[in-house]
């Protein structure tokens, strides 16, 4: 009844607390936007806000992801030892197929 009546704020509280992306969460609220200009225009407009969304947040979980495990792989590292991505590592005469170059 409140949304029927122009009060979103229970809806924008709600967004304002949800752990969604953050994008998502704006692009909700432009829907809710009581004046005309504010909102997206058609669905069109909505869908290719959302997927550009999620694309940015699948980028983004993706580039945490990496992070994560990197950090992870470089704090099991033996000590003189670092970790190389296999895509930087030129092979080494005596060993083609070592992941660590040593730093002695």
């Amino acid at each position: 009844m409140k949304a029927a009546q122009g009060d979103v704020s229970d809806c924008v509280a709600k967004l304002d607390a949800s752990i969604a992306d953050p994008e998502l969460v704006a692009l909700c609220k432009r829907c809710l936007s009581l004046r005309r200009e504010d909102r997206p225009a058609t669905a069109a407009d909505v869908a290719k806000a959302a997927a550009i969304a999620r694309r940015n947040a699948a980028a983004s979980s993706l580039t945490r992801h990496s992070t994560s495990k990197m950090a992870s792989i470089s704090t099991a590292m033996p000590p003189g030892r670092e970790f190389v991505p296999n895509a930087l590592r030129a092979p080494m005469p005596s060993s083609p197929n070592t992941s660590f170059i040593s730093s002695e």
